[in-house]
């Protein structure tokens, strides 16, 4: 019983070491057959014309709604105005209707058949100075919920809640790094400022004209900007599961033991595989 133990224990550490081996060079070089593979698996993806993406940024102000196609296209685009209710549930009710309103503009246009994936900015969980109080931050919290309940129910799955930093870690909008001496101080320009810059120069095609005088233009453009994390969030684990993929490269972690290292296994596995990904985005049209 121990010597089994003991050979899956070293099956499971050289399977480890295969797969971080293959991915760090995958990452590193841009070169080699598993990223060639992956490449393509990512490719396959954005060809998929009935699979769309709407991402949320919510507020009980202003609710920026986005939508993006499979290849990352912008589709259509909505500022759901509440500023002036007070009650969450008529908030809500306008969400709802705005949304519902949404989708079947998007569906006559694409296909009844669309399949949906959603992402919803996370809701802020302490106060920031000057934005909230106990009575606004409760009010915000409430709304978010219900907007993830309207898309639950329409799309039939639960939406990805997406934390702002972490879409915008991941395409580098958080602290940009100056390129010279006399560029601008990266705190001269909100980080919302820059989300807006990096949205109008994407392909978002008609789905929106950004306006720098409109007071929503930053609601829309977060909203763009969780609708393409939600989209990489779906890509990467569509490739974690390409069972098939994984076991061309002798990388199938599903059958390791004991279970505690199958565990530590796949953790390691996200994290490379999250790592190529962000490394490789440009070249992947991510």
């Amino acid at each position: 019983m121990e010597a089994k133990r003991a050979l899956n224990l070293a099956n499971a550490v050289r399977v480890t070491r295969l797969m971080k081996h293959q991915l760090s060079e995958a990452t590193g070089t841009g070169r080699g057959d598993l990223h060639n593979a992956l490449t393509q698996r990512v490719f396959d993806c954005q060809r998929l014309r009935t699979t769309l993406f709407i991402g949320l940024d919510v507020s009980s102000r202003c609710t920026g709604i986005a939508v993006v196609d499979a290849s990352g296209k912008g589709v259509a685009s909505h500022a759901c105005e509440t500023h002036n209710y007070r009650d969450v549930i008529d908030v809500g009710q306008r969400i709802r209707t705005d949304v519902d309103d949404l989708f079947s503009e998007v569906e006559a246009s694409v296909s009844p058949k669309a399949k949906w994936y959603a992402g919803v900015e996370a809701c802020a969980k302490s106060f920031t100075r000057g934005r909230f109080n106990t009575k606004g931050l409760v009010k915000l919290a409430q709304i978010n919920g219900i907007a993830q309940f309207i898309c639950a129910e329409r799309i039939g799955s639960v939406p990805l809640v997406v934390n702002p930093s972490t879409a915008r870690s991941f395409y580098d909008l958080g602290l940009p790094q100056p390129t010279t001496m006399d560029a601008v101080d990266v705190e001269d320009q909100p980080v919302k400022e820059r989300v807006f810059d990096f949205v109008r120069n994407r392909d978002i095609g008609t789905s929106w004209i950004p306006d720098p005088t409109s007071r929503s233009r930053l609601d829309v453009s977060d909203a763009f900007l969780i609708a393409w994390y939600t989209r990489v969030h779906n890509i990467f684990q569509t490739l974690a599961e390409d069972q098939k993929l994984w076991e061309q490269f002798e990388l199938d972690l599903g059958k390791l033991k004991p279970a505690a290292s199958r565990r530590d296994a796949v953790h390691v596995f996200h994290k490379y595989l999250w790592e190529w990904m962000r490394e490789h985005k440009h070249f992947l049209r991510l």
